[in-house]
């Protein structure tokens, strides 16, 4: 049993079309993961069966959910978030990412900083949002 479905592959199995499971998205109707702003959206199994569900429809056969991942997700990205991201915003003397950024945008200075962290911030947000981000619409 999969566990994210594709648009068409979602279409099938709603038996509609593949810009009608896009509106659905973008309404908030079906719950989808998007990776990045404009990448593909992903249907979970088990938002799969809840839209069905809700609209009343029958599926043929009832489809199996895979379980959700574990929480580990979060321990591994607070782990990298603290060894990697954390001691270089201490060395330049901001608390955030959203800090640094918005001084490296006035101050040259901190431009290194952010190219030295983004490598390991990009690692961080990758594992912590990983394909688990619900997008309700795809703005």
């Amino acid at each position: 049993m999969k566990r994210f479905y594709s648009v068409p592959e979602a279409a099938q199995e709603l038996e509609v079309s593949p810009q009608t499971v896009r509106n659905r998205i973008r309404s908030g109707a079906l719950f989808a993961v998007q990776s990045t702003k404009r990448g593909a959206f992903k249907i979970h199994a088990q938002s799969l069966v809840v839209h069905k569900e809700k609209i009343g429809m029958l599926p043929a056969h009832r489809m199996e959910v895979p379980p959700m991942p574990e929480p580990e997700i979060a321990a591994t990205a607070e782990a990298i978030y603290r060894r990697q991201v954390e001691p270089v915003l201490e060395t330049v003397g901001v608390r955030s990412m959203s800090e640094l950024i918005a001084r490296a945008e006035s101050d040259a200075d901190y431009l290194d900083a952010v190219r030295d962290v983004l490598p390991a911030y990009k690692a961080f947000v990758d594992e912590a949002v990983g394909e688990r981000t619900l997008v309700a619409s795809a703005r």
